[in-house]
């Protein structure tokens, strides 16, 4: 068995020769290759620890952008829509620890490290 794994976005389809025939099957289009590495200036928390009060600066939003906070341990303690580019996050009422701010828009998702002292 034979596979491919495309390293670019584009049109691919499978060509088969057998001695002198030759059958190609329908193109597919692949799209979302490579994974998107956030840059520290694009979004960005603080105070980052706190204790309890963060803002997130989404730097230039154009678009909606849905985040949501989740504990170490799986469990969505916050989810919220916004159309602004910075927001407010209010954990103050949450448990010490380690949680992730998942953001996601149109075309990324990126996940942060926040610390409640």
């Amino acid at each position: 068995m034979q596979s491919y794994t495309a390293t670019v976005n584009g049109d691919y389809a499978v060509e088969i020769t057998f001695g002198s025939c030759v059958n190609t099957s329908a193109r597919e289009n692949i799209t979302g290759v490579g994974i998107k590495e956030i840059t520290n200036n694009i979004v960005s928390i603080y105070p980052n620890p706190s204790t309890g009060l963060f803002r997130v600066n989404f730097g230039n939003n154009n678009s909606t952008i849905n985040y949501s906070i989740i504990s170490v341990e799986g469990k969505v303690v916050k989810y919220e829509k916004t159309n602004a580019n910075t927001t407010i996050i209010d954990l103050s009422n949450e448990s010490k620890g380690i949680y992730f701010v998942k953001i996601t828009d149109e075309n990324n998702i990126f996940i942060k490290k926040l610390v409640l002292e």
